[in-house]
């Protein structure tokens, strides 16, 4: 009998893991702060975890030019909260940040971003935006990044040591 109720009470966190969300749930009870830490750890927060912190974009999918030539002024980056699902970095010359979307895997940028308007030369500033605006998906493999519109990959990324 009580290897039953351990089959069913496994049961119940397994479904609990499949059902959650990309963030962390929230303790909605009005006990002591601690709840918070005890909090079990859902599996798609760990994915979603996973996107915490800099990433370098290494080259699009698609576009078969360097990246120098591409973006002469700077590398274009992206930092996730996923605390938060905030994101700001840079598109190549100019800063971008908002919100996104994260469920499992799929991952959508919110729009509208914020981007500044500064004036420059960055060739690849304007389709790395357009790109993002398009994932759908993300897969991260090590230190890759790779972004997903539909079912073709992208934006690859580098994570960027601390």
């Amino acid at each position: 009998m009580k290897r039953n109720i351990y089959v069913q009470l496994s049961g119940i966190v397994l479904a609990m893991l499949m059902l959650t969300q990309c963030s962390t749930s929230k303790n909605t009870t009005k006990g002591d702060n601690n709840d918070k830490k005890n909090a079990p750890i859902s599996a798609t927060s760990v994915v979603a975890n996973a996107l915490q912190g800099n990433w370098q974009f290494d080259y699009f999918t698609m576009v078969n030019t360097d990246k120098t030539i591409l973006f002469p002024m700077q590398v274009p980056s992206l930092n996730f909260d996923p605390k938060e699902k905030k994101f700001s970095g840079n598109a190549g010359c100019n800063s971008i940040s908002g919100s996104y979307q994260c469920t499992g895997n799929s991952l959508k940028f919110v729009q509208p971003m914020m981007i500044t308007r500064m004036s420059c030369n960055a060739a690849g500033e304007k389709t790395f935006i357009e790109y993002l605006n398009t994932v759908t998906k993300f897969v991260i493999n090590g230190n890759s990044l790779e972004l997903i519109a539909d079912t073709k990959p992208i934006i690859m990324m580098k994570r960027v040591a601390k």
